[in-house]
Formats: C-alpha cells, sequence, structure tokens
C-alpha cells in the first residue's frame, strides 16, 4: 500500500483599496490555512488519495463509488471509510458553459457533508469547490453500497461536454 504525505494550502492573498482624493488607502488580507497530512486514519491524517479528469456529457451523471469502486495512480484499490478532503475543479481551459451538481447519486448517497439528502452543490464554468476536514471522523462513508457514491451531473443547460476535476483524500479506517 502507498503512504500518503503532504500539504494541503489554501491561500489568500488580496487587497481591497479605494482610491481617494488625497490617498488610497487599503486593507490588505492574507491568510494562510494549512493542512499537514501524515500517513495514517486518525486527525491530521490520511492514507488513501484518489483523483482523475473526467469528461461529462449533457445529461449524463458520473457516479463514484467511494468506499470501494476506485483504483489510484498505482492501480491499487482505494478504499475509504472517511473523506477528509473533496476538491472538484474546472479547468480554466474548458469551454464548456454548462454547470455541473455535485451531490446525489442514484442510488446511494453519500451525504453526510450536505447533511441531507437530494441537497446538492453548482459548480459553474471556472468553479472550485473544496471541503476539508483534517479530525480523525472527517465526513464517514456508510457500508459497502449504504451512503457511499458522490454524483457530478451535468446539468443540460447546454449540448456542449464539460471537463472537471476531482480528488479524493480520506482514510480506510
Amino acid at each position: 500500500m502507498a503512504s500518503l504525505s503532504g500539504k494541503l494550502l489554501v491561500r489568500l492573498d488580496l487587497e481591497n483599496a479605494k482610491d481617494l482624493t488625497v490617498s488610497t488607502p487599503a486593507d490588505p488580507l492574507f491568510q494562510s490555512i494549512l493542512w499537514t497530512i501524515t500517513n495514517g486514519t486518525g486527525a491530521n491524517q490520511a492514507n488513501t488519495l484518489y483523483y482523475t479528469q473526467a469528461t461529462i456529457t449533457a445529461g449524463s451523471t458520473d457516479v463514484y463509488d467511494l468506499y470501494d469502486s476506485l483504483t489510484d495512480a498505482f492501480g491499487d484499490d482505494v478504499l475509504l471509510a472517511r473523506v477528509k478532503a473533496l476538491l472538484v475543479w474546472r479547468p480554466v481551459e474548458d469551454e464548456g458553459v454548462a454547470n455541473l451538481e455535485i451531490g446525489p447519486a442514484s442510488g446511494n448517497d453519500w451525504y453526510a457533508w450536505r447533511g441531507t439528502t437530494g441537497d446538492l452543490v453548482v459548480l459553474p464554468p471556472g468553479g472550485i469547490f473544496l471541503l476539508a476536514c483534517p479530525g480523525a471522523t472527517a465526513w464517514a462513508l456508510g457500508a459497502d453500497g449504504v451512503a457511499d457514491e458522490l454524483g457530478i451531473t451535468h446539468d443540460n443547460s447546454d449540448a456542449g461536454a464539460v471537463i472537471y476535476n476531482i480528488l479524493v483524500i480520506g482514510a480506510d479506517a
């Protein structure tokens, strides 16, 4: 089994300024949110990584069985009991104009991160969606075949295909 370690970093480097007659006051915001990941299943740990780039056609839904149907870059099965981070993003070069709907899968909907079944997040072109929880429990998955599927749906607002990337960091226990 592979050993996972690294960093998840969100960095804000913003400046809000207003041009006045005499001066230009500024309100800078510099904030870094860093999660250093070590290999394991406890707090600040993860031991599974899945990522891919996919293309989805109008009216289609990609279903990710997070419990046991994914494979990593080495061809090994990704077995998840908890999701520590979920990142879905649309590359800037994707010219698709349709939205993606992140959330419900047709059968065994994993909704722990949403609170209730049926809720979804709309990801427009160029959008970035990130969930992260470095705690030991994070977002639990149900057993195989129970609350373990994530759906990504093309909203059919445009006939063109949409490119997206998905990354899941998790723990197998």
